[in-house]
């Protein structure tokens, strides 16, 4: 079971997901945090845009590490290398929807298809920056505190893990409750 750092409820929750996938040393097994995280975002932002349109919206999974909200898709990149670099390319200005990497690696793979393809480089989006994305709307739809919404992300994740896998190893040691305030 991975710890959650001491000050969990003071660092943004990519910090938080940064830490725990630091602590995992195996790719496959960083692949299905990861996998994971991401579900979980997507999911809370469909429910958060449920609110306000007539029919829900469903997070489809699609093979290769891919959801889709509606028309929007997105894909995940574990290792960012040449091969992941011609996948970005050949998604190029065909593709609407967004490109998620480990965090630290976004400018890089930016950088490169920006190079490649100009103004027709996907959106590209790290780990970490899509779990602040999320906190912050998640906080703002629900009215949550940060803290909050940190523990329900660590929360869902753990039952998507268990649910999906049962892996004990990649699951997070949370507090019972949430030791913060709505």
């Amino acid at each position: 079971m991975l710890s959650l750092p001491p000050e969990w409820q003071t660092i943004t929750g990519g910090a938080v997901v940064t830490h725990l996938l630091g602590m995992v040393s195996e790719n496959a097994s960083q692949l299905k945090m990861a996998s994971h995280l991401i579900g979980v975002c997507l999911d809370l932002a469909a429910e958060e845009i449920s609110l306000r349109t007539p029919s829900p919206l469903v997070v489809e999974s699609l093979p290769n590490f891919c959801w889709r909200i509606g028309d929007y898709t997105y894909v995940y990149f574990h290792d960012i290398n040449d091969k992941s670099l011609a996948r970005a390319i050949e998604l190029g200005s065909r593709f609407f929807g967004s490109i998620i990497v480990p965090s630290g690696c976004e400018e890089i793979l930016w950088r490169a298809c920006q190079a490649i393809l100009g103004n027709q480089t996907p959106s590209i989006l790290a780990l970490d920056f899509l779990v602040n994305l999320r906190t912050l709307f998640t906080s703002e739809e629900y009215h949550w505190s940060h803290q909050r919404v940190v523990f329900e992300i660590l929360c869902r994740y753990n039952r998507r893990v268990l649910d999906a896998t049962g892996d004990e190893t990649i699951l997070i040691d949370i507090p019972p409750a949430c030791p913060c305030s709505p």
